[in-house]
């Protein structure tokens, strides 16, 4: 359906109603357009079997959009991935926020009764998927495909007795991004058949996990999506700094964070430590210097923060399994 409203107190009304007929999982697919003065766009969802639903959503907002919601849902596990625009979720007794950002994904677990507000700023072009499972048929995949949600995630367990919802967040790794990007672009109609969505769905919700599980290890944290964003200006500063980078301590002081926070949180993004991940940049970096021509292997080790060219040279072959003198020659 396709609707034109007046006003953004008729889309509140509209979505509440909407989100309230659909968030039972019911065996139904559905589109909801929504056009009003200060946000534009679409909502569209879709039902791949009972207890498994996926949400595209695209929005443009005028001035700054607002929804509040108070509804009762089952047990579930949302995957979530925001590619553009940043999106504001609190929810009441919430003892963490829910904001996303562009590049993030998360994961969350939800139960029971909800009173939710979520907001867009102005200026913003949202463009996000949510893969959505109840508790019973994330825990059949899980069996299927070897997913464990981290350890955070499990208190409260998925189906136990507490209902407080809780939520972990990421950067998504290039490789996720070009699936959830596959999954905009092309849409409900832009597949072959809909087993194929499905399959796309499963695959990136089970890479999240995988990235969660592998990157978070057994850390119990939960970091807020305001810390991620400290994170990664925190990895910002190191690519711009990385020939003369500030110590863990600097660094943390810099973003507004504890040093305990800076190193979980480099392992829950980026699934690797704070000086691993500066060390893969720097690397990297090094690499294009290299491959374009025209630069010495030392005044490459230079440029990106070494200072002794061995060490460069041992570091490099045991990242590309070649020397970096090779790379220039292109040999």
């Amino acid at each position: 359906m396709y609707i034109k409203l007046e006003n953004d107190h008729d889309l509140a009304e509209t979505l509440a109603a909407y989100i309230t007929q659909t968030s039972s999982f019911k065996h139904d697919n559905c589109c909801f357009n929504f056009e009003t003065p200060n946000a534009r766009g679409c909502l569209k969802e879709i039902y791949l079997a009972p207890e498994f639903a996926i949400v595209l959503v695209d929005v443009e907002t005028v001035d700054r959009f607002c929804l509040h919601t108070r509804m009762a849902v089952s047990d579930m596990v949302e995957a979530g991935f925001s590619l553009e625009g940043k999106v504001e979720f609190s929810m009441k007794g919430s003892r963490q926020d829910f904001d996303t950002y562009p590049g993030q994904g998360y994961l969350s677990v939800a139960g029971g009764e909800m009173d939710a507000v979520l907001s867009v700023p102005p200026g913003q072009h949202v463009r996000m998927v949510e893969i959505r499972f109840s508790a019973e048929s994330f825990n059949t995949y899980s069996a299927f495909s070897d997913w464990t949600l981290p350890e955070a995630l499990k208190k409260p367990a998925v189906g136990g007795s507490s209902k407080q919802s809780r939520k972990c967040a990421c950067l998504l790794p290039p490789e996720l991004r070009s699936g959830v990007e596959t999954l905009v672009s092309r849409g409900f109609t832009g597949f072959g058949d809909l087993l194929e969505m499905e399959e796309l769905c499963i695959d990136c919700t089970g890479g999240l996990v995988s990235f969660f599980r592998n990157g978070m290890g057994n850390t119990r944290t939960l970091l807020s999506s305001s810390d991620l964003e400290r994170v990664r200006e925190a990895r910002d500063i190191l690519i711009r700094r990385m020939e003369d980078p500030p110590g863990i301590r600097e660094l943390a002081l810099m973003v507004n964070l504890n040093d305990y926070k800076l190193k979980t949180g480099f392992r829950q993004a980026f699934g690797s430590t704070v000086h691993c991940t500066l060390r893969d940049m720097r690397l990297d970096k090094a690499f294009n210097l290299l491959s374009s021509g025209g630069i010495s292997v030392t005044k490459a080790a230079l440029d990106v923060g070494y200072q002794n060219v061995g060490d460069f040279a041992v570091a490099f072959k045991r990242r590309y399994g070649i020397s970096p003198g090779k790379i220039r020659s292109g040999s």
